[in-house]
């Protein structure tokens, strides 16, 4: 049997036809929800709401420029994006996102910058959609045990590009970084923000981005804590932030005394000798999934 019976039902689906939007669309697809999920990159491209089910950026190229309504925009035009963490230097505030550029990463092997990207392509694309104020479509893949593919993808609506750069990244390539804001008036997010691994890079404090404080410690730890503030523009340190290596209890707080346990070995299942039931009025202090 196919390990990805999924990739075997998108052939067939294409080749006849069977997808629900052929053509690329800008924008909000009818039928396609705010919150709507998707256990394969593949369910996303049978629907149209995402062209590939590999590449993070789906766009349309120059072959729609002279299409009605089309004649006035820059081709290439990202439409959809997808982040799922497989770029060390992509940045998920939820209603703002820092989405890395395709290319030079070892998607395959340990997610690793590898190469210097170049504004072709997807890359291009994105930076079209900035000059041209076209919105996306954002998708957010997370791990998802119970999928068949270990992830689940949820539509998290409409962004636009407003800001576009290129500089070196955490491994010393350059990358380019697109800024995306969420547009207003939409349903609100359900999803949490993308995490991102960024295996064993060790940067150096002094690089790295909104530094505010090299050691809030202040020497009291072996090993400095930076602080960083990526919100902020120009980023500004924490104000009345005092740091202690030990627990501090004001004096107005009382602290009850340890209470004495019970003898059960195992699980507390006799509401009659179990201490911790008597305590509680005779009843154990269960819920039927047996957690406090």
């Amino acid at each position: 049997p196919s390990k990805r019976p999924d990739l075997k039902a998108l052939t067939k689906m294409q080749a006849t036809n069977a997808v629900l939007y052929l053509e690329k669309r800008i924008g909000h697809l009818p039928g396609v929800e705010v919150g709507d999920q998707f256990y394969s990159r593949a369910e996303m491209v049978v629907l149209g709401i995402h062209g590939h089910w590999m590449k993070g950026i789906d766009y349309m190229g120059s072959k729609h420029q002279d299409k009605p309504g089309y004649q006035d925009l820059i081709f290439p035009l990202a439409t959809c994006i997808v982040m799922s963490g497989a770029y060390e230097d992509d940045f998920d505030k939820a209603d703002e996102i820092i989405y890395t550029g395709e290319g030079g990463n070892n998607l395959l092997g340990n997610g690793h910058q590898k190469t210097e990207q170049t504004l072709l392509r997807g890359n291009l694309a994105l930076k079209n959609s900035k000059d041209n104020g076209n919105p996306i479509r954002v998708i957010r893949g997370h791990i998802e045990k119970n999928s068949y593919t270990g992830k689940v993808y949820t539509y998290d609506g409409l962004y636009k590009v407003v800001d576009c750069l290129s500089e070196k990244g955490v491994r010393g390539h350059l990358v380019f970084k697109f800024r995306l804001k969420r547009l207003e008036g939409q349903p609100p997010l359900t999803t949490s923000r993308v995490l991102f691994n960024r295996g064993d890079v060790h940067m150096p404090i002094s690089e790295l981005p909104g530094l505010v404080c090299r050691d809030i410690s202040y020497g009291q730890e072996n090993i400095p804590i930076p602080a960083t503030n990526l919100v902020d523009n120009p980023p500004v340190p924490p104000s009345g932030f005092v740091y202690s290596k030990s627990l501090q209890i004001p004096e107005y707080i009382k602290i009850p005394a340890d209470s004495i346990g019970c003898n059960c070995k195992g699980d507390c299942s006799s509401s009659t000798h179990c201490l911790c039931a008597v305590h509680n009025g005779s009843d154990l202090p269960y819920v039927s999934l047996c957690n406090l």
